[in-house]
């Protein structure tokens, strides 16, 4: 259950549930969006089915194994790295956005009280990280899922109109599933390893795992889809879902800000925490390169949540499809050393 917890944790944060990813990958392909979030939701399974039953013991061996060329192999550590550093940056805006609307105070102090939540949990190891997780996680599922309920006919009947607009021949929710997928598998992988070093699993445990996490992924991402679709209109606010939600009752309200804030802050801890410990393994350079970050984080914030989603999003989507074919190649070399040793065993 607390690996689901991290996992899920890792995919729904600030973009996710403040509608702003959904939007930009499976909105802009109309109600075939619906299939490009069915086809990200089965490949995120497959993918994390993969890591944990991989032969690597981190996500460093992975690369280090399966490229030759030690040039290549330091460029793609370095653009990995440099994901999981601006995943960081984009929550941190997303944070710095919320609490800067919400409680209208400076934005620079916004950013400060941002970095330092994050810092404060992340300083700690990953059993604090998988207590977060373990915690709030499913809270922001039922969350989500309860998000059902302010679904109105008037968002189905704004759909219906959409859906005569569209292109039956636009096959881009395909390029967008992929793409969605791969970004966040930059992320996934190295939490997943992580996560799976203290673990036995049994093969069982891992489908379940990869099942329960790309079924649960798809019914998020569709809720979160239909509100976008349904209220693309009056949407302004750099997190959409606040502006979907005015209007309705004030307990839906308050509960969707914390959902937001919690989400924001489980992918900010998981993101940051894995570009730490894959760039170090010593806890003093390790809290230093925690502060630069934070510093960097605060400057990058005053972008904006959106646009640095809409920047750097779909170009760290495409990296991450050679991330998926070195773990794929993996996977085949790993499976053939599995058999020629059961033959031999035989």
């Amino acid at each position: 259950m607390k690996i689901i917890c991290v996992l899920l944790g890792t995919i729904i944060g600030a973009g996710f549930i403040s509608g702003a990813e959904i939007g930009l990958f499976f909105n802009s392909a109309g109600i075939f969006g619906i299939v490009g979030i069915l086809i990200s939701s089965i490949l995120l399974g497959l993918i994390i089915n993969i890591v944990l039953e991989d032969n690597n013991k981190e996500y460093i061996e992975l690369i280090e194994n399966n490229i030759d060329n030690k040039y290549i192999s330091f460029c793609i550590k370095g653009i990995v790295n440099l994901f999981l550093i601006v995943s960081y940056f984009i929550m941190i805006a997303g944070l710095t956005s919320f609490i800067h609307e919400e409680i209208e105070i400076n934005y620079l102090l916004s950013s400060i009280i941002s970095v330092s939540t994050i810092f404060i949990i992340v300083k700690g190891n990953i059993k604090r990280i998988e207590k977060f997780n373990e915690i709030f996680v499913p809270f922001l599922i039922l969350l989500i899922i309860g998000l059902c309920f302010i679904i109105t006919d008037t968002t189905f009947d704004n759909i219906k109109n959409n859906i005569e607009n569209i292109n039956i021949y636009d096959y881009s929710f395909l390029i967008l599933g992929i793409t969605y997928a791969s970004y966040n598998a930059i992320s996934i992988l190295p939490v997943a390893y992580k996560l799976k070093e203290n673990v036995n699993l049994k093969k069982n445990e891992r489908r379940m795992i990869s099942i329960f996490f790309s079924v649960i992924t798809f019914i998020c991402a569709l809720i979160i889809y239909l509100l976008v679709e349904g209220n693309k209109t009056h949407m302004k606010s750099e997190i959409p879902m606040l502006d979907i939600i005015k209007g309705n009752n004030i307990f839906i309200i308050i509960f969707v800000k914390i959902a937001i804030i919690i989400s924001i802050i489980s992918t900010a801890v998981s993101v940051q925490y894995a570009a730490a410990s894959n760039i170090t393994h010593n806890k003093k350079s390790f809290i230093i390169f925690l502060m630069l970050m934070n510093l960097m984080a605060i400057g990058v914030s005053k972008y904006g949540f959106q646009t640095l989603i809409k920047i750097f999003y779909p170009v760290f989507g495409v990296i991450g499809i050679l991330n998926f074919i070195i773990l794929m190649k993996n996977y085949a070399k790993y499976s053939k050393i599995n058999t020629k040793y059961c033959k031999i065993r035989q």
